[in-house]
Order: structure tokens, then C-alpha cells, then sequence
């Protein structure tokens, strides 16, 4: 119930947001453009700074956590990775170098990233999907015998 409360709250009217601000302002820049040409350039700079800055902290961690689940794929025999500090190290810089390297070539190509990222999602959702239809027909418990036992 509580993550109903949170999109009708919190992301239903950010999309509104999203969607006026982006058809007010179409420039590529987002936040920084819409903060820019509301409040002036010093504004503008301060939210592209503060959103850098939340990201920088962002990134390394998200990495830390995909090269764990990484190490899930390999049964056993990766484990022994996990207590590797500079196995988690060298593969967050890898990310960060390439995330770096895509963005700095240019928003064409950096997107690329993002779509990768975003089409990566789809295909985890519906494997996780895929996996769970068989295992719902093998389980069939019924719900008011499994409450009354």
C-alpha cells in the first residue's frame, strides 16, 4: 500500500512536472536548463553542480553492488572474488571510464549507455517473469488452505 501512496504522491506528479517542463523548455540540459532559465545561470550552475555531486557517490556504488550480483552467475567458485576489495575496485573505474568516455565523446553517443542500461531492465523484468510462471504452476498452494494450517 505504502509504494501506491508513493507513486500517486511523489511520482505521478513528477511526471506532470517532467512533461510541462520539458514542452515549456526542449532544450537538452533538463534540470540544469530548467533551473537556468527560471532562476538565472548562477542557479542553473548550482543545480547541475548539486546533481553531479549526488551522482559521484551514486555511481561507484551501484557499480560495488553489480559486481557482486556478478559474482552470483559463477556459482562457488567466484565467491572466493568476493572478499577482493581491488576486484570491486578495478571494475567500478572500469564502468566509471567507459560511462566517462561515452559522455565526453558526446550526448549522441553517451546515450547509448542509457538505452543499454534501460533495455537491460526489460530483459531482467521479463527473465524474472519467465521464471516465475512455472514455479507458481508447480507450487499451486491454495492460499485458504496454506492461511488455515
Amino acid at each position: 500500500m505504502i509504494w501506491v501512496i508513493a507513486a500517486l504522491g511523489l511520482f505521478v506528479p513528477l511526471v506532470f512536472a517532467t512533461l510541462e517542463l520539458s514542452s515549456r523548455y526542449p532544450d537538452e540540459g533538463g534540470i540544469y536548463v530548467w533551473t537556468k532559465r527560471t532562476f538565472g545561470p548562477f542557479a542553473g550552475f548550482m543545480t547541475g553542480w548539486s546533481y553531479w555531486a549526488t551522482n559521484l557517490p551514486y555511481f561507484p556504488s551501484l557499480l560495488y553492488f553489480a559486481a557482486g550480483n556478478v559474482l552470483f552467475v559463477g556459482g562457488p567458485s567466484w565467491q572466493t572474488w568476493s572478499a577482493n576489495s581491488t576486484y570491486f575496485m578495478m571494475t567500478a573505474v572500469a564502468g566509471l571510464i567507459v560511462a566517462v568516455l561515452l559522455n565526453v565523446v558526446g550526448v549522441e553517443t553517451g546515450k547509448w549507455l542509457t538505452n543499454a542500461g534501460g533495455v537491460a531492465g526489460w530483459i531482467a523484468a521479463v527473465a524474472l517473469i519467465a521464471c516465475a510462471v512455472p514455479a507458481r504452476r508447480a507450487t499451486r498452494i491454495d492460499p485458504l488452505i496454506a492461511l488455515t494450517e
